[in-house]
């Protein structure tokens, strides 16, 4: 499902398509890293490998459009007798201090009022 809407293709002679999301998803579902995955199975690519694939598939300017297009193929699989309701929910904010000074990162994170320590 998740190929029909998220655009990450690798033809390479050790790294193909398939196993990435394969490494993708296992970390997903094990709340891991792609780091844990590759060193955790056999006969898979490199971490540094597939993390050039996924960068070059979901550029900073493109993350938007990638989140939105994976959460349309998760959409996708729902029942439509599903019950459909809103749903109280609770998101844990952590207050740990971020100093990144590249130039890329007020696109990609979010600020909020500074927090005593």
């Amino acid at each position: 499902m998740l190929k029909e809407h998220v655009s990450i293709e690798a033809n390479g002679y050790c790294c193909k398509t398939e196993m990435i999301f394969d490494i993708l998803i296992k970390a997903s579902a094990e709340s891991s890293s792609r780091e844990a995955v590759c060193a955790d199975l056999e006969e898979v690519a490199d971490s540094k490998t597939v993390r050039e694939y996924v960068n070059k598939a979901l550029g900073i300017d493109q993350l938007s459009e990638q989140e939105t297009a994976a959460n349309q193929a998760l959409a996708a699989c729902i029942p439509e007798t599903m019950v459909r309701k809103r749903v109280e929910v609770a998101i844990d904010c952590h207050d740990e201090s971020f100093f990144g000074k590249q130039e890329s990162t007020p696109a990609i994170t979010c600020s909020g009022q500074a927090q005593p320590l």
